[in-house]
């Protein structure tokens, strides 16, 4: 959409119509901060899962010495 909106302004400007173009400009400023939001917002929402996945990794890390693993019988103390 914003990429639209830039074409749309370089026509504009290649035609020459000054008073198209602040109209135009007007409308590809909104559409790349509306893009930008959105990545924004997607970025925050990926960020959410990865620090949750990160979490569960942990948990599921094999065992430090000292602690019992399956069939190595009691901890070394």
């Amino acid at each position: 959409e914003a990429e639209k909106k830039l074409t749309e302004l370089e026509d504009l400007v290649r035609d020459n119509k000054t008073s198209d173009i602040e109209a135009k400009i007007d409308e590809v400023n909104t559409a790349f901060s509306k893009v930008t939001e959105d990545l924004q917002h997607q970025a925050g929402q990926q960020q959410e899962p990865a620090a949750a996945q990160e979490n569960q990794s942990e948990a599921q890390q094999p065992p430090q010495d000292g602690q019992t693993v399956e069939g190595q019988g009691t901890p070394k103390q």
